[in-house]
């Protein structure tokens, strides 16, 4: 059931370790990236990634959320869409800090004719 859930929402998710390589992302986030299946793109960094562009921005904020911080921000992508992403820690179980999971959610506004 999550996984239909998932698939049904328009949110873009992943997950990344300590080394900014991804470990996760759901199938919206893969279609993203054009690649056909989220297993594309795990072990991958940014660099690697058709926003390669902006991996060392979005390396600097990775660090920050690694560091404690929660960025929630507004950005442009390709200078076509607005997106809200929001980033925090990923912990195991035993509450150790893993990585940085984050999500976008489109919230471009169609221009009306």
């Amino acid at each position: 059931m999550i996984n239909q859930i998932m698939k049904c929402l328009n949110i873009y998710i992943w997950a990344k370790d300590k080394n900014y390589k991804y470990i996760y992302c759901n199938e919206r986030f893969a279609e993203a990236a054009g690649l056909d299946s989220p297993e594309q793109i795990v072990g991958k960094s940014d660099m690697q990634l058709p926003w390669k562009k902006f991996a060392g921005y979005y390396q600097v904020d990775d660090y920050g959320v690694l560091q404690g911080n929660v960025p929630v921000a507004t950005d442009t992508v390709t200078n076509i869409k607005e997106v809200l992403v929001s980033e925090t820690q990923l912990f195991n179980n035993n509450k150790q800090c893993i990585g940085v999971t984050g999500s976008y959610v489109d919230i471009t506004v169609d221009a009306i004719d």
